[in-house]
């Protein structure tokens, strides 16, 4: 329906979720209102669909669960996905199967999109919200359903992960984030 909202909810879930999400969240947003504008749809639909992931597929797992599932799954999952072979997975050697490379990893997009594979839904939800919509940590933290240091917890441990993926050395401080940024005219 919006493909702008497919392709939003793509950096999240698959192709086929992402279409259902976005249809979703473009009919609840519309239901039960007048009239909306062009950019009032845009918006609330935007909500509706984070809102939809969030409770649904990318909805974050029972505390005791993830806790644990965050520390295993991020030590690896980036040497996992971005790693040079090791001498053992020679292909002469009649061990392992040749591979091939992924195209993706000859561009920075590629990497990106191979980096927000490795994350499970909810840290990429997490991620895309709080890295292309622009909202502070208390904003993930409420869309999550979670307290904010768990939101800070969840960017904390996906974002190394991006951020080898497009050669950042630097990460934000997620815990001194803030969502509201005074403006100060003279």
């Amino acid at each position: 329906m919006l493909p702008w909202l497919t392709a939003w909810a793509r950096l999240i879930v698959d192709d086929a979720t992402a279409l259902d999400v976005a249809n979703q969240a473009v009919a609840h947003a519309a239901s039960g209102r007048k009239a909306l504008k062009p950019p009032e749809l845009r918006l609330a639909a935007h909500a509706e669909a984070a809102r939809l992931l969030a409770r649904g597929v990318a909805a974050v797992p029972a505390a005791e669960t993830a806790t644990r599932h965050l520390s295993a799954h991020t030590s690896t999952r980036y040497a996992a996905v971005f790693a040079p072979p090791t001498p053992g997975d020679d292909a002469s050697t009649g061990d392992a199967k040749p591979s091939r490379p992924d195209p993706r990893e000859q561009t920075q997009t590629g990497r990106l999109a191979i980096a927000l594979e490795a994350l499970t839904p909810f840290e990429r939800l997490a991620c895309v919200t709080y890295f292309v919509d622009g909202s502070g940590t208390d904003a993930v933290a409420e869309l999550l359903g979670v307290a904010r240091e768990r939101a800070v917890a969840i960017l904390e441990n996906a974002a190394p992960t991006l951020a080898r993926a497009v050669g950042e050395h630097e990460l934000p401080d997620f815990a001194a984030a803030v969502d509201e940024v005074e403006v100060v005219t003279r």
